[in-house]
């Protein structure tokens, strides 16, 4: 039988044009003998299995040669004349590709052939794409939440300061266009400046105010620095005069009229005695080695300027005449000082009071 569409002789055992790939018509036979068509071609399928084994090794003149069953499975066999499903009245299958898989479907069966119809292959199961769509969709969603996230967080640190401004939108008040915040720029650190330490100064010991010396008692003269240069300052009779004391550092201030009566006050210098001891070598030294020497009265204390003094009372002669001597000792700030007061007995009271207790009131230790 030749094929309706190319003219390539067909077969009575092939289904299909080698050549073209058109299904083969069917003769105008009855059904009668389709009996003995099927015993006949049972009778003939080990005769057509041999040659199909036999073709596997050789060439193949067309596509339909070359299909066989799957494992397990044998193939269909139709007797000539047998009107096969698909064809008849029905549109004619469309042709084989030589570069694509073509699908036959005999009766009850289902095979598809690939690789030009030399290897069967069991239909493959259709993929179901739910689960991929499924992992998809929960992507975009978690995709969508870390986007929110981010615009959440970027808009809370930009929140709007101004809450009366958010508050009149939308009442036909405009809202202001925010501006930029310059960002702050960084001030560099100032360098310290090192400061030479000052070199200390010798402090000046500043000179002691020179209080101004009152006025002298009327009759009476400041000795000024001849006595302050020992330590002390006093006041003597105007007309008297003034040299040094007998036996010692200091002054003595004498009546020029009667060198007899005088007062006499000695600095002998640093000291560690005690004023009762220098009361008794003064007296020793300058009134004990004299005629009629007696202690009239005894050591007793006495205040002179706030200061405690030893003082002791002694009468002696001098020229045939009885002298009266009051002598005054004590220790100033580690120095001894004493006092010297003398007169003719009978004038001792008159001259005490008219001269020796105004200068022992106006003495005083510099």
């Amino acid at each position: 039988m030749k094929c309706p569409r190319c003219g390539n002789e067909i077969s009575p055992e092939e289904a299909f044009c080698g050549q073209c790939g058109t299904p083969r018509m069917p003769t105008a036979q009855s059904n009668a003998p389709y009996a003995a068509g099927i015993s006949s071609s049972l009778s003939q399928q080990p005769s057509q299995r041999q040659m199909g084994q036999q073709k596997q090794t050789g060439f193949y003149q067309d596509a339909t040669e070359a299909m066989s069953a799957l494992p397990g499975t044998q193939a269909p066999v139709y007797p000539p004349g047998y009107p096969q499903q698909g064809f008849g009245n029905n549109p004619p299958t469309p042709p084989f590709q030589s570069t694509m898989n073509a699908p036959y479907t005999p009766p009850g069966q289902s095979y598809t052939y690939a690789d030009r119809g030399r290897i069967a292959v069991p239909p493959q199961k259709q993929q179901n794409g739910t689960p991929i769509i499924i992992i998809s969709i929960c992507v975009v969603l978690a995709l969508i939440a870390v986007i929110g996230l981010g615009i959440v967080y970027a808009l809370k640190g930009h929140t709007n300061p101004n809450p009366s401004t958010s508050s009149n939108q939308g009442v036909g008040v405009s809202s202001p266009t925010a501006q930029p915040t310059a960002a702050a720029t960084s001030a560099p650190s100032p360098t310290p400046t090192i400061t030479d330490t000052p070199t200390p100064q010798p402090t000046l010991t500043p000179s002691p105010t020179v209080v101004p010396t009152p006025a002298p008692d009327t009759g009476f003269l400041w000795c000024n620095d001849a006595c302050i240069n020992n330590g002390f300052q006093v006041e003597y009779p105007q007309a008297w005069s003034v040299s040094p004391a007998q036996n010692a550092t200091g002054l003595q201030f004498s009546n020029p009229a009667q060198m007899d009566i005088y007062a006499a006050f000695k600095a002998p210098g640093t000291s560690a005695d005690t004023a009762n001891n220098i009361l008794t070598g003064d007296l020793q030294t300058n009134f004990a080695s004299k005629p009629g020497y007696t202690v009239t009265v005894p050591t007793t204390i006495t205040t002179i300027s706030g200061e405690t003094w030893a003082t002791s009372t002694v009468t002696f002669q001098l020229n045939g005449q009885l002298e009266r001597a009051i002598v005054d000792a004590t220790v100033h700030q580690g120095k001894a000082y004493i006092i010297e007061l003398e007169a003719p007995d009978n004038q001792f009271d008159s001259i005490n009071t008219q001269f020796f207790e105004t200068m022992l009131g106006k003495f005083q230790f510099q």
